[in-house]
């Protein structure tokens, strides 16, 4: 991206392509971002920026269990969000630079209902909106339905923007679990958020106005399980996934 130039560690301009946002997934990995002199081309070395242990008094969230366990970055503002069930559900909005707590998006209890864990996965467009999922072991069992919020800011209240079973009642019960794995891209009418399942199966939610969305179900010959544990977009209409 010869055109590109570096404002801070966490912003670039004038380009937000699909590369760079996957330089704010290594960000959010508690690293940051320094450039060598551009010759030809350039080139990146990445360096340890801000880290956080478990069990610090400083981050009640980042306990040494299992209730964190999604995080996203927004390029808007330059902060790290944080979705975690510790001590109580919240998604918790970190400094990107330094790591120090700043608060909590605006959290409706009369909103946000529902799923085995009522939020679960975070993940931010590139013009600042923001989306949390639930976590449904079955989207048509008593954990269900699957749940998707959006923030329209990190101050704008949450609004329900899916509710329902994106597997279309499938018949197996694993491709109907949805929350463990999430990417998203675009903006507007064309974002895009992309499902995993337990099983092989995935889903993609996509919005005609922006704000209400509906759910396509797509069927792959992975094996069981291979979708569950990362999403990330690839070339034109293609995905990735990773397993354990």
């Amino acid at each position: 991206q010869n055109q590109t130039t570096m404002k801070t560690a966490f912003e670039f301009t004038p380009s937000r392509n699909t590369s760079f946002r996957r330089f704010a997934v290594a960000l959010l990995l508690l690293l940051g971002l320094s450039s060598v002199p551009r010759a030809a081309a350039q080139s990146y070395v990445l360096s340890n920026l801000w880290s956080v242990a478990a069990g610090s008094p400083s981050h009640p969230f980042l306990a040494d269990d299992d209730r964190t366990r999604g995080i996203a970055y927004n390029p808007v503002t330059g902060h790290v969000l944080v979705a975690t069930r510790t001590p109580t559900n919240a998604i918790f909005v970190l400094d990107g630079g330094t790591g120090a707590i700043l608060g909590t998006l605006p959290y409706d209890t009369n909103v946000i209902t529902g799923g085995t864990f009522h939020v679960n996965l975070v993940g931010v467009t590139d013009d600042g909106v923001i989306y949390v999922g639930n976590l449904t072991t079955d989207a048509i069992g008593a954990a269900g339905p699957y749940k998707l919020y959006r923030w329209a800011s990190e101050t704008a209240p949450p609004q329900l923007v899916y509710s329902g079973d994106p597997s279309s009642t499938d018949a197996v019960a694993n491709n109907r679990r949805f929350g463990d794995s999430m990417t998203i891209r675009g903006t507007g009418t064309g974002t895009q958020i992309l499902l995993g399942t337990l099983a092989q199966n995935a889903a993609l939610l996509t919005t005609g106005d922006g704000t209400n969305f509906t759910a396509t179900k797509i069927v792959t010959d992975a094996a069981s399980g291979d979708l569950r544990w990362g999403l990330a977009w690839g070339a034109g209409d293609t995905f990735w996934a990773k397993q354990a």
